[in-house]
């Protein structure tokens, strides 16, 4: 009676109420242990294979899956055991998933992604408000001018007064996802146009707030994107002509200062502003990350078919630091999400996962979605520079937003975008 009951709730708003909160705790950051992700997962999936009635697989779950089994395998491989089960906490998510849309599909539950996807920008809002508030309160009570706030109380001054922990990488790309589903709302859903252009706005504001140059780079991206879907190719290529007939006329006028602006020196106690950000990238990128490359390409020519296992390439990256260096100290992973899986999982895992971006990119196609689309860009970039897929924040976003977007343009009676 009692399972009946749970049935019952998650056929009607169940399913969509636990993908929501999912949504919120990861962009507000709530702490929830691997132990009780775990047992919360073990739990759903037998609740699941007890309750389900028929079986209704796609191509995603059985990549999912693989994904998964290729990195619970490398157990055999992996000298580091108790990194090993730390990690597989971790992915025990790609296992979860597939069993919950399976039984989605089999069960008829209706996902109702743009209540999700508002129940996402909201969480996001609420967050950014929190920033926000807490920064102003610290510059009042501090007596600090009011224009610190956009010029100083940027990127590591902002983590360090907020309340709720967050990392600045996927912060950056929870926003510019937000301001795609903002747009993609606009043209589902009568909402009123001043809501989502303010939002948009507000969302901007704590891109730059937040200082994360692949965020922005996702973003410029984004809006390539989204003229290709909405402009003719005559306005395109006027605009492109117009855009490089200015950017040439500037680099002209304005070499010299460009060039002292690429030699640009800070001094100690500088604050993170994009412009610091975007200058230090163009005169010398992160020296850090330059360096944890090339150890981890090294790594992965020595493990190439299986990798190091999910538990030891942290490990092995350690031995070509220096020991008083801060790659060492706080053990930095690879911070490139494909050299990670390369290394982990060498080239048999690194082509399951091609086969999951290409499954993806495939549909977007077909249904020539500027949502799914841009999903695909934003991951791709963020993968260039971050383990988005070692946290709990970035696992949540990906393989729920994969399977939601999924689901939502494979079915007959969505229409295309």
């Amino acid at each position: 009676m009692k399972l009946k009951l749970i049935e019952d709730f998650l056929k009607s708003k169940g399913i969509n109420i636990l993908i929501s909160i999912l949504l919120a705790s990861m962009i507000l950051s709530i702490g929830v242990s691997s132990i009780t992700l775990v047992s919360l997962y073990i739990i759903s999936i037998v609740f699941i294979l007890i309750r389900i009635k028929s079986i209704i697989i796609k191509p995603i779950d059985i990549i999912f899956l693989m994904f998964f089994g290729i990195q619970a395998l490398s157990f055999f491989w992996s000298e580091n055991k108790s990194e090993y089960f730390n990690e597989i906490e971790k992915v025990l998510i790609f296992l979860f998933i597939p069993f919950l849309f399976v039984y989605i599909r089999s069960n008829n539950v209706v996902i109702k992604f743009n209540t999700i996807a508002i129940s996402y920008i909201i969480s996001l809002i609420i967050f950014g408000l929190i920033l926000i508030g807490f920064s102003l309160s610290d510059i009042i009570i501090n007596n600090k001018p009011i224009i610190e706030f956009i010029s100083k109380n940027v990127r590591f001054n902002l983590i360090e007064l907020s309340p709720i922990s967050f990392h600045t990488p996927f912060f950056g790309m929870f926003l510019v996802f937000g301001i795609v589903l903002c747009i993609y709302l606009k043209n589902e859903l009568s909402i009123p146009k001043s809501f989502i252009y303010s939002t948009i706005l507000f969302f901007l504001f704590l891109l730059y707030l937040n200082s994360n140059l692949s965020s922005f780079i996702s973003l410029l991206a984004i809006i390539g994107i989204l003229l290709l879907f909405k402009l003719k190719k005559k306005t395109i290529i006027i605009l492109f002509v117009t855009i490089t007939t200015i950017s040439i006329t500037v680099l002209s006028l304005f070499y010299t200062e460009i060039q002292e602006a690429l030699h640009y020196d800070p001094t100690d106690g500088y604050w993170e502003t994009p412009r610091y950000r975007i200058l230090r990238f163009l005169h010398e990128g992160d020296p850090t990350r330059k360096k944890t490359w090339e150890s981890a390409m090294i790594i992965i020519k020595d493990n190439f078919w299986i990798g190091t296992g999910i538990g030891d390439l942290t490990d092995l990256l350690q031995t070509f630091r220096a020991k008083d260096s801060y790659a060492f100290i706080n053990r930095l992973n690879s911070h490139n999400q494909y050299l990670s899986i390369l290394g982990t999982t060498g080239v048999i895992g690194f082509f399951i996962f091609l086969l999951l971006m290409g499954n993806n990119l495939i549909l977007a196609i077909r249904n020539k979605s500027l949502l799914f689309f841009s999903f695909l860009i934003i991951i791709a970039i963020a993968f260039f520079t971050d383990n988005i897929l070692s946290r709990q924040w970035g696992l949540i976003f990906f393989c729920i937003f994969n399977y939601l977007i999924y689901e939502h343009y494979s079915t007959a009676k969505r229409e295309n975008q």
